[in-house]
């Protein structure tokens, strides 16, 4: 058990996603979907491996979820110099992704995606790896800063 993790992963992402909304005096607003999660701490150096189970606004067949993950920020029209294409790796193998073979996709930028299934049309299920350092601290520092600069909010 970790203290206040969970909580985190409840709400950061509601706030990574959200959005100015409303009147100006609404502000911003965190995304509007539910996240429920566990948290456990195993034994390996890198990677934070993550099992999804989400909720579809409309059913879909496993080709659309793969497409759409295979497809994610491939047109982006902004070229940063550490953003790696693909983002998101699909795996087929039954027992991919793991920490010790794919943290370091994409020299750490890419997230791994592994058992992806379906076990009803509007629900999909999926592991995700990302290497906690790279593409986490240390990568998204860097690409935040990348960002600032190639939208010319910051001069390098």
């Amino acid at each position: 058990f970790i203290p206040a993790e969970e909580t985190k992963i409840e709400t950061e992402p509601r706030k990574i996603l959200g959005g100015w909304g409303g009147p100006p005096a609404a502000g911003f607003q965190p995304a509007d979907f539910r996240i429920h999660v566990h948290v456990h701490r195993v034994a390996v150096r890198w990677g934070h491996l993550v099992s999804v189970t989400a909720g579809l606004k409309k059913a879909a067949t496993l080709k659309d979820i793969r497409e759409c993950f295979e497809g994610f920020y491939e047109e982006s029209p902004l070229e940063l110099p550490s953003a790696v294409r693909p983002v998101l790796i699909v795996r087929e193998e039954a027992d991919r992704p793991q920490p010790r073979w794919d943290a370091a996709a994409g020299g750490g930028m890419q997230v791994t995606l592994g058992r992806l299934r379906m076990p009803a049309p509007d629900i999909v299920q999926f592991s995700a790896l990302g290497h906690n350092l790279i593409r986490g601290a240390a990568g998204a520092a860097l690409l935040n800063a990348e960002l600032l600069v190639a939208r010319k909010l910051f001069r390098s």
